[in-house]
Parts: structure tokens; sequence; C-alpha cells
């Protein structure tokens, strides 16, 4: 009778543990639908950080950020690419400017846009859009590393990154045709290592004869850290196509990459032969199928989560609607430790009731547990006039950013997530 009831509670184990590991492949679920129907007015920057930190990046003849700034941060610096621009270098702690990196000209070395670089910040490698397809690779220092070759037909709008140290990833898109391949990991020479099962988008509005309209938006507020929007506009009634410029569907945190595409509610962990879900965001009936992708009325109360960033704490996420008067952004943060989620409109950004300054924005951006944006001189400078009183209660450090000049290089805001 014991070994009966031995064998029988051995049994009972193992379906626990095989019922476990089965949900543990399966994603932990976060419903989204509840929250999504009532957002938040705004969110507060205590409840999700420890402290806000403001760097000045260093202003001289040599160093003027252009128009349209894009932030990558590396271990100990933050580069710089700007409209027009090469990618300039700052010291990450103080703002002094370090150097440029590279330069917008057609030679073996240069490259065609500062705004489309991306890191790979565990080798300390940056890389710029080449040429001739590839990308072209310099070190932190500013030292020409040579070209990365991609894989062939891999897409005019593929968003990249890096898996480890040996290893890219791409997620290929087309901006108007379609594609063979859905995700591909591979190395330095371009060869390909993995190919990803996955859906490629269906691109009905492919033939140009079908296009009514191109327009691009590059400074965009749907909560995106990189890119930006290009909506074409069909000749068919109630049709169109929102296409986003190296959408951030990779991201990293505690050694893993994750991926998130927009028409899978899924979030993976990507190694360099498996795609292993680790949450699942359902968003209810408000999630936009991927056959409604280009359906204007489906996007008026539907939308696709194009971007998620996990910490330490948090796992935060943007999706975007579409209604008559123009895009409506939010920004999703779920909290690990509570098990609460909320929700806000993207432009309403965080209040700052830890310093008592102007409210920030920080783009979903991971890097050391903490979010960056920028804040642009003339912003700061029409907060003091417009706040005296409570500028005076500011502490000393933030209450110095007054003396900025209108024309001097933006101020680098270093949002410290909760742990």
């Amino acid at each position: 009778m014991k070994m009966i009831k031995y064998i029988s509670l051995f049994f009972l184990v193992t379906l626990l543990v095989a019922c476990g590991e089965k949900q543990n492949r399966q994603g932990n679920l976060i419903r989204l639908e509840e929250k999504i129907a009532a957002p938040d007015e705004s969110l507060k920057t205590s409840d999700y950080f420890a402290s806000i930190t403001y760097v000045p990046l260093q202003t001289t003849d040599s160093s003027l950020i252009g128009s349209r700034p894009r932030i990558v941060v590396g271990k100990d610096r933050v580069y710089v690419g700007s409209d027009k621009n090469s990618c300039l270098a700052f010291d990450l702690k103080t703002g002094k400017f370090i150097g440029s990196i590279g330069s917008l000209d057609k030679g073996p070395q240069g490259y065609r846009s500062s705004t489309d670089l991306w890191i790979h910040p565990e080798k300390d490698v940056v890389y710029f859009p080449g040429w001739r397809g590839g990308f072209i690779k310099y070190s932190a220092d500013g030292e020409f590393l040579g070209e990365q070759k991609v894989p062939d037909k891999a897409g005019d709008a593929s968003s990249y990154s890096y898996l480890n140290d040996n290893t890219l990833l791409v997620r290929c898109e087309s901006l108007m045709n379609t594609v063979s391949d859905y995700m591909l990991a591979f190395d330095e020479n371009g060869e390909v290592i993995n190919r990803y099962p996955g859906k490629s988008r269906t691109d009905s509005l492919g033939d140009p004869a079908n296009i009514a309209g191109i327009s691009v938006y590059n400074n965009t507020t749907v909560g995106l850290s990189s890119g930006g929007l290009i909506l074409l506009k069909s000749k068919e009634a109630g049709k169109e196509r929102i296409t986003m410029m190296q959408q951030p569907v990779f991201s990293h945190w505690n050694g893993k990459t994750f991926y998130k595409d927009s028409y899978n509610d899924t979030i993976f962990s990507l190694t360099e032969r498996e795609m292993l879900p680790e949450w699942i965001l359902d968003m209810g009936k408000y999630r936009l199928p991927q056959e409604e992708q280009d359906s204007k009325e489906a996007r008026r109360e539907k939308g696709a989560i194009n971007q998620v960033m996990e910490s330490d704490r948090y796992l935060m996420f943007s999706y975007f609607f579409y209604p008559e008067e123009g895009m409506r952004a939010y920004r999703g943060i779920f909290d690990k430790v509570t098990g609460e989620t909320r929700i806000a409109l993207y432009k309403n950004g965080f209040a700052d009731d830890l310093n008592g300054f102007m409210p920030i924005y920080p783009t979903l951006e991971n890097w050391d547990n903490s979010l960056v944006v920028f804040l642009q001189p003339i912003d700061i400078l029409t907060w003091f006039e417009e706040h005296p009183e409570e500028a005076e209660k500011l502490q000393p450090e933030i209450r110095r950013l007054q003396e900025i000049k209108e024309d001097d290089n933006p101020v680098l805001v270093i949002a410290n997530l909760k742990k």
C-alpha cells in the first residue's frame, strides 16, 4: 500500500512539474482590455523612478547637434545622431563632448545617416547604414571597424539588433514589397545562422499603382525610441498602410534578447535557434489583427503593441489608435512586484513630483535600468519663465539649467527606475 502511495505521489509531482513547465512555455499572461478602456489621465515620476538626472551636453563649434536628434546610450557614453550631421559622442556622466564618429560621405568609411544608428553596447560597436546595403562599424573611440554585411533581401524597412557577441538579428520588412523571410539570425559576414518562424506582412499595397500618396513623419509621439512613421495612402477607399521604419521590435534585459511583433501578443526571448514565450499582452477586443492592418476603420479603436521594454521591476509597452483627429499614443506599465498595470496617454508624460520640475517624456529605452530622453533648451527656458515660484524650490543642480542658452545643445534626462 505504501508503494502505491509513493507511486501516486511521484506521478502527481511529475504532473505538477509538467504543468508548470507548460505554463512557463506559454508565457505569463497580462490582461489589458479593462485598462485600455479606462486609461489614467497621467502618471507621476515618484511612482516609477528613484531619481532623475539632468546632463547638459557640452556646446562647442564642433559639437552642435542638428535637428531630429536620436539618442543611443552605451556603457559610459551617449551617441547622438541628427539630421544631415555626423554622429557625436558625449560623456554620459558629465556631458563633455568627446568627439565625432565617422562622417556623412560616400567614401568607403562613410555612412548614409547618423539618425539610423544602433549599438552593440556589450562590444562597444556603433552601426550606421552604409551606401551599399549593409552597415558601417565604428568603435566607441571612433575607430573604423569595417563593413557589416547583412542577409540579402532583408528589406528596406528592416529592424536590426544583436543577440550575442557573434550573432546579429534582423526582422525582415519592406516598405512596399513582400519579403520571403520573417526574422533571421546572422553572423559578421552576413551569413544566415537561423530562420525564425513567423508570418511576414502580406502587402496588398505593394503595387505603386495602388498608392495615392506617401507621408513621412520623422518626429512622432507614438512611444518609439527610434525611426519614424510612413503613411501609404491607398486609392482604395478606407485603406492605408502605416509602416514603422526601424521599428524597435527587439529589446534587451538581464542578459536576454526579446522580440515583440506588432501582430502577435506574445513577447519572446530569443536564442540562436528558438523563440521562447515570456509574456503575453492580451489587448482583448482592442487588438488589431494582422488581416485588418490596412483598415482605417479598424485602427480607430484597435491597436498593436509596437514596442516593449523590460527592467528589473517593470514591463513597459506602447501602442496607438488612429482616429480621425490624429494618432493617440499610449504608454503602459506593468509592475512585476505588485501586479498592477497602468496606462496613460503618451503626450501627458510623467508629472515630476520628485523634483517639482517640468514633466518628462522618456522613450522606452532601457539603459542600466533607466529611461532616457532629451529636453530642448527652449522648453526649459520657457518653463522657468512661466514657473518662477516653483523654480525657487528646485535643487541647485536643476535650478542651474536656467543658465543654458536657447541655441545650446539639448539636456539629456536619465530617469532611473525603481527596483
